[in-house]
């Protein structure tokens, strides 16, 4: 077994910039949250690192991979300052919902029994943070054993969807329409 047992996600935002640390061999994950420095995010990023280290002693010199995310350069668009921009989409995708960003777990599972959808996509960046997904996974299969779901987002993984218990992974917003389109396959074969 490899001694380069973790994983390092960092997301640096216009106030915050958040951390997680994922032991692959455990599934064990550590938090982090620091103020981000906007005269030179890299600061902040450091000092945060730092953090961890005092709370996981040795985890640098294990490090098996750093992921890397901003949303310094979307700020103006959640803040309304850049772009008009839609949600669109296409054939089999008319009943997409966006709950938005910084959604309390809770909404997840009453929007799935409310609209009894047979997919559930959760993005580590935008619709709840990477600690919430597992919690969500769960009080949803508890509801409705029968919905897929779908998790993704910069830090996490297809190891990491396997010890949340979704049914599947994307790495990016084009990989998650490509899975979606293979899971409602699989679903409709299911139910024939």
């Amino acid at each position: 077994m490899s001694d380069k047992c973790y994983r390092l996600g960092c997301d640096i935002g216009g106030t915050f910039t958040d951390f997680v640390l994922l032991n692959d061999q455990t599934g064990e994950i550590q938090i982090n949250k620091c103020l981000t420095t906007p005269h030179d995010p890299s600061d902040a990023v450091e000092e945060g690192i730092r953090e961890m280290e005092q709370k996981s002693p040795g985890f640098i010199g294990k490090l098996d991979e750093v992921i890397h995310g901003t949303t310094l350069v979307i700020n103006s668009i959640i803040e309304r300052k850049g772009a008009k921009t839609g949600l669109i989409t296409t054939k089999g995708f008319r009943d997409v919902l966006e709950l938005g960003r910084d959604v309390p777990l809770e909404k997840f599972v009453e929007e799935q029994m409310r609209t009894d959808s047979d997919i559930v996509a959760l993005s580590a960046m935008m619709t709840t943070t990477m600690m919430g997904m597992k919690k969500v996974v769960q009080m949803i299969k508890e509801k409705n054993p029968d919905v897929a779901i779908m998790v993704g987002g910069a830090p996490v993984t297809k190891h990491v969807t396997e010890l949340f218990g979704a049914d599947g992974y994307a790495e990016s917003a084009g990989n998650a329409v490509q899975e979606a389109i293979k899971m409602i396959s699989q679903l409709r074969e299911i139910q024939k």
